[in-house]
C-alpha cells in the first residue's frame, strides 16, 4: 500500500526529489518569541540586532531555525550569544514562559499556543526567512478523488493567524 502523500516543513530553497510533486499550504515566518512583561513584548517588529542583544534560547545546530539565525547573524556581523541550546521546541517555549530568555521560531509555533499563553510572536523586521508547509506525493501515482479533494481543501484555505 504505502504511504500517498506527507506534509512537510522545508526551506525555502529546498529542491525535492525528481519523482516527488508537492503543493505549498503556506509561509512560515520566523520570528522573536518573548514572554508577556518582557522589554520587547509590546513592540510590533524588532531588529535582528536587538534580538541578539538578549539572553537567546534555540533549537539545536542542524535545524531549520538554527541554521538561518546563525547565517543571518553571520552575514549583518552581529555578534550574539547562545543561552541555552535545546532540541524541544516545546521545552524552548517552556523557558521562554518561564523567562529564561527569548527564542526565534516559526510564526505557527507561537501562534498556535492557547488563549492562556503569555508568549506573543514579534516580527524581526530585518530577518525575511520562512519556513514552507508543502503537500507532498509521488508523480508516479495517481492521486485518489478522496486525498485530491484534501489537498484541494488544504491549498485553499490559507492558514490564519500567521504572520
Amino acid at each position: 500500500m504505502g504511504i500517498h502523500l506527507g506534509v512537510i516543513g522545508t526551506p525555502e530553497d529546498f529542491v525535492f526529489e525528481e519523482n516527488l510533486a508537492y503543493e505549498s499550504v503556506f509561509r512560515d515566518r520566523l520570528v522573536a518569541c518573548v514572554y508577556k512583561g518582557h522589554p520587547l513584548y509590546d513592540r510590533e517588529f524588532v531588529s535582528l540586532a536587538e534580538v541578539a542583544g538578549e539572553e537567546l534560547i534555540l533549537p539545536t545546530k542542524n535545524t531549520f531555525t538554527r541554521k538561518i539565525v546563525e547565517k543571518s547573524m553571520r552575514e549583518k556581523r552581529i555578534p550574539f550569544k547562545i543561552s541555552y541550546e535545546i532540541a524541544n521546541n516545546e521545552m524552548i517555549k517552556r523557558m521562554v514562559e518561564k523567562k529564561l530568555g527569548i527564542t526565534i521560531l516559526c510564526s505557527s509555533m507561537i501562534t498556535c499556543v492557547n488563549e492562556c499563553s503569555t508568549l506573543k510572536p514579534v516580527i524581526i523586521d530585518d530577518l525575511h526567512s520562512y519556513r514552507h508547509i508543502n503537500i507532498v506525493f509521488r508523480k508516479d501515482r495517481k492521486l485518489s478523488p478522496p486525498l485530491r479533494n484534501f489537498i484541494d481543501f488544504l491549498t485553499s484555505h490559507p492558514k490564519k493567524n500567521v504572520i
